[in-house]
Parts: C-alpha cells; structure tokens; sequence
C-alpha cells in the first residue's frame, strides 16, 4: 500500500474539472454468496441465459475479505452476459465449509431483463424456486441463497446492458444520496415520482435512482422508514469502476470527511497488465463497495475471461476433503473444550456423583455441592463448544449428536443411578441412531 501523494491528488481534481463525454465511473459488478455454486450457475443459466466467464479457485481467505468474514478457503466466479470491460456481472463467492447465509434486510432485489419473461418464470418454477407476481404484476423470483430478481422483458430503446438496476434498502435516502453523488460521483437520475424518470419497470415511486451515465445498471434507493438496514455476508459488495484519479479523488475525499467508511485503505497493485489501484468502502447504512481503477480492470478482466465452467469433478473432491478437515478440527476443538473444562485428564479424571455417598462435593450423588458443580461443568462445556464451533458450520445429525450429549449429561447429573441404569438402553438405542448418520 502506498500513501497518496500530493500531485496525484491534485491531477484528480484537474481530471475531475474538466467537462468530457466520458462517464465518470462505471457499475462494473455486485459479489453475491453461495451456499452450492452448482445450483447457482444452474439457476443464472437457465433462468437468465447467462454465461460462466470466469472461474478461480483460492486456497486462503481474501486479505480484502472478498469472501465476507470467512476465514476459509473460497472460490468466484464470474457470471454475466459479456466481458466485465463491458458490462455488468455478478461475482459469485463460494466459501468452503459454509452451508447458509443469514439473510439480510438490506439488499432488495436485482432488476434483469430477459428475451422471454413467461419462459424464464417458468424455468425458475421447474427448478423449484419460489416464482410471484409483486403488486405491478411483475415477475419477482427467489433465487439460490434467498435472492430476489425483478424478471422484465428487454426494453425497446435499443439498451445493451440486460441488467437494468439493484435496489438497496436505505434507513436515510437524502444521507444515501448525497454519499453517492458527493462522494462517489454519481447523477441522480429522475424517478416516478416526478413523473418523468425511469420506467415502472425499473424504479418504483419513491425509490431514489442513481447512475453513472445512460445505459448503465441504475442504483436503486428504497427508503426504510427510519429504521437502520440489517447487514449480512449475504449482502455481498458492490464494485465501481472508475478511472485511478478519480479513484484517488474519491478515497482522500472519503478518508478527509468520512474516514469511518473505510473498510479497507487504498492499495496500489503492480500487476502484469499495469497499476491496479483498489480501496474498499462502505456507504452510511454499512453497504460495501470495491472501487477499482478502470485502466488496468478493464484489462485484466478482458484477459481472464476464458467462458470456462468450474471443474465440478475437481471441486467435488475439494469439498469432500475440506469437510472431512474440518470435521476433525471441530472434534479437536470440542475435545479440547471438554479437557479445558474438566480438566488435564478429560472427562475421565471426573467422578460422577454417587447416590451411596454423603460427602458434599464432586462425587456426592444426593448433595446439592456435587449435583450443582456437575450441572456447572456441562454448562460450561456446551458453552465451550458453542463459541468453539462456528453455528452453521456442522450437519444437523452432528448438531443433534452433541445436543444429545448434553442432554445425557444433564440425566447423569440430576437422576439416580438406578434410573439412569434403567434408561440406559433407550439412551442408547437413540445415540447409535444419531450417531449412524454423519
């Protein structure tokens, strides 16, 4: 990373004065998650007629957190209608060992348009996702991972790019705008409800609608009513092409007024096709966005697009491999939860409590001490293993095999031996059971 430096500054600003045909920046793409990239790329094709134009596997976190918070190995893969130096696409991120998403209340809904809109509704159906009709009798459809897209029939003045807008939900429009005009350059575009904007397909009456020039994917800003947006992995991260003065304009205007929208500083990338100039951001309700500098995106995009699907064989064996990894990690981890609970020796160095026994402590069946400090123990080690094993991140029957351990725990520790002893075989019987499907 490098600081910025004075001249370039003072470039950008002169660039930025200076009255050109050229847009100021360009949407260049949106990072959407995946919890089954095969399913995804599934759904984009038949649904949408898009194309995989890139695929890259990576074995270590992204240092920008491309990937969101995942600490895992990942993948991302491009998929659209063209090249990114010309259009617009979606970067579908795919972390290894993660199986859902929360979903969050931020990210609305992406606006498409299709030669066919009926034949897509009823592809998306035939797959098994959920197709409607939203109050203007438009096609709206929820997608892999919860993801809703606005299906609408291509215009008929003559527009190119089939992506026509994403909708964010914003607690503040005027605030939302003024970042993105302000900060990032964008233009306000007229909407509804001035009654000369955009078409009912596009914007609806109330929505904000911004871009960077005609013929781009618009930013669409929905208001919330006040109340702040919730913000998940799963509302991925908007990216901004625009050229590296500008983009160094933008980011020391940003760190001068705003510097707690910085996600990640400015770096400067020796590439082989150029400099690559790249910051990460954030607006006012906490949505990120990746500008990039256009000089060298734009072709180190066009030269990595070889319209290649991922190597599912490849893949199938990744995922096998990382999943039998990471079940003996979190096995690691919940044994070493236990021991550090229990003690050097494990559960074993423990000594139930015995219904024979009068003295007051561990090992004293019918004292309040012994049954009291055992229920502790078992507290304490789900609670070990819960902030041990990521939630969502083992198979339910693992989940359900632990929970059950707890819960075995709890009859040892509060239940007489004779009774415990009798409900032995139907303990058992449902531990084998459990146990026999993961």
């Amino acid at each position: 990373m490098h600081p910025m430096h004075p001249p370039l500054f003072l470039l950008a600003l002169f660039v930025g004065a200076q009255a050109t045909d050229e847009p100021v920046g360009r949407a260049a793409h949106y990072v959407i998650r995946t919890s089954k990239l095969e399913k995804s790329v599934e759904f984009f094709k038949a649904v949408m007629g898009m194309k995989v134009i890139r695929h890259e596997e990576n074995d270590k976190p992204c240092p920008i957190t491309c990937n969101g918070d995942s600490p895992t190995a990942w993948s991302k893969t491009m998929i659209g209608y063209e090249t990114e130096d010309k259009a617009y696409a979606f970067e579908v991120t795919y972390n290894y060992g993660v199986e859902s998403y929360a979903v969050g209340t931020g990210l609305a809904s992406f606006t498409v348009s299709v030669d066919d809109v009926q034949a897509a509704a009823t592809a998306a159906g035939e797959l098994k996702y959920l197709v409607r009709n939203n109050k203007h009798g438009q096609v709206m459809v929820v997608g892999p991972d919860g993801y809703r897209f606005q299906l609408v029939a291509k215009p008929s003045n003559g527009r190119h790019e089939p992506f026509l807008g994403v909708r964010l939900h914003v607690s503040d429009v005027e605030k939302s705008k003024a970042f993105y005009t302000r900060l990032l350059r964008m233009s306000e575009v007229a909407t509804l409800s001035t009654g000369t904007g955009l078409d009912a397909a596009v914007a609806e009456e109330g929505d904000a609608a911004l871009q960077y020039a005609p013929g781009q994917v618009n930013l669409l800003l929905r208001p919330t009513g006040g109340s702040a947006p919730k913000i998940e992995q799963y509302e991925g991260r908007h990216a901004f092409s625009m050229p590296a003065a500008t983009l160094q304009a933008v980011y020391k205007q940003i760190e001068d007024e705003s510097p707690e929208l910085i996600v990640h500083a400015i770096m400067e990338l020796e590439e082989a096709l150029g400099t690559l100039f790249i910051a990460i951001v954030k607006d006012p309700d906490g949505f990120e966005i990746c500008l990039v500098s256009s000089e060298t995106f734009d072709k180190a995009v066009l030269s990595a697009a070889d319209w290649k699907e991922p190597d599912w064989t490849l893949r199938g064996e990744l995922i096998a491999t990382r999943r039998a990894a990471a079940v003996v990690t979190k096995k690691k981890a919940a044994e070493a939860a236990i021991v550090g609970v229990f003690g050097g020796g494990g559960v074993s160095t423990y000594v139930p409590p015995s219904t024979n026994s009068s003295a007051a402590g561990d090992g004293g069946g019918g004292e309040s001490g012994g049954v009291a400090s055992l229920a502790a123990r078992v507290f304490a080690v789900a609670a070990h293993v819960r902030s041990t094993i990521k939630e969502g991140e083992y198979a339910k029957s693992e989940g359900n095999f632990i929970a059950f351990g707890y819960l075995f725990g709890f009859l040892w520790a509060f239940l007489p031996l004779p009774v415990l002893a009798a409900l032995l075989p139907v303990v058992l019987a449902v531990l084998c059971f459990m146990r026999k499907s993961f």
